[in-house]
């Protein structure tokens, strides 16, 4: 698996229609399996290349944790360009400064904190593209293009290298402005294979996701780590919920 996205095509064919990701609502736990995450996947790239994204551009990720989070992340990655996460509490003025910094093509966010990537569309970033979340990973979304099957799985982009930008996080340490860490394909593959070679994770495990998943440490070992090996993950509700 040279690239990110190759996980979701390797989970699908290897876990099938087996439970990947959970998500609470009042009727209960929703479940998608590893098959419908990688479709999902593949719609969600699907609509980025139909919406203009291109190699390389890099494109901001700001929502709660959530089974879309997920789905954008490799999504962005599949259609070849960069995934910037974004803290789901971050003031408007600070995502504003990291999506300028980035030169971001556009922000995907959920409807919740969309008033946040607007705000920085609006005075930093003009011509920003605000996607929503919700809408780009709905099941039926009309995307104009056919989406492409498991076996047609292909590299983000023509010529691409495991070695090209993949992530770009942005961290201020303890003082100061924030400032990009580039990571690749092959720099996030490499850390999740040696979680899977240190820690035993099986097909049969279940993961809590607690963690916000913009930090590498939750979106490593709490979610692509379980699409390598064929674990599911809930979502918390929040800190205080017992469910």
């Amino acid at each position: 698996m040279p690239f990110l996205p190759n996980l979701a095509d390797f989970a699908a064919h290897r876990y099938g229609t087996r439970p990947f990701l959970l998500s609470w609502a009042p009727s209960g736990w929703n479940e998608l399996s590893f098959v419908d995450f990688a479709a999902a996947v593949r719609r969600f790239s699907a609509r980025l290349v139909a919406e203009g994204v291109s190699p390389g551009d890099r494109v901001g990720i700001q929502s709660e944790n959530r089974p879309e989070w997920g789905i954008a992340y490799l999504g962005i990655l599949a259609a070849g360009a960069v995934v910037v996460p974004l803290d789901a509490q971050l003031l408007a003025q600070e995502v504003a400064e990291i999506l300028a910094t980035a030169d971001a093509w556009g922000c995907v966010t959920s409807a919740k904190l969309a008033p946040i990537a607007n705000e920085a569309r609006e005075t930093r970033r003009p011509g920003l593209r605000v996607l929503s979340l919700e809408e780009a990973c709905a099941p039926d979304v009309a995307l104009g293009t056919p989406t492409p099957s498991l076996n047609e799985a292909a590299p983000p982009s023509a010529g691409a290298s495991p070695d090209d930008l993949a992530v770009v996080i942005f961290t201020s340490g303890t003082t100061g402005q924030a400032k990009g860490v580039m990571l690749s394909h092959a720099n996030l593959l490499h850390n999740v294979e040696g979680v899977v070679d240190t820690i035993e994770v099986r097909s049969d495990d279940r993961l809590l996701s607690v963690l916000p998943l913009h930090h590498t440490f939750e979106s490593t070992v709490g979610f692509l780590t379980p699409l390598r090996v064929g674990a599911s993950i809930a979502y918390a509700r929040s800190l205080k919920s017992s469910e």
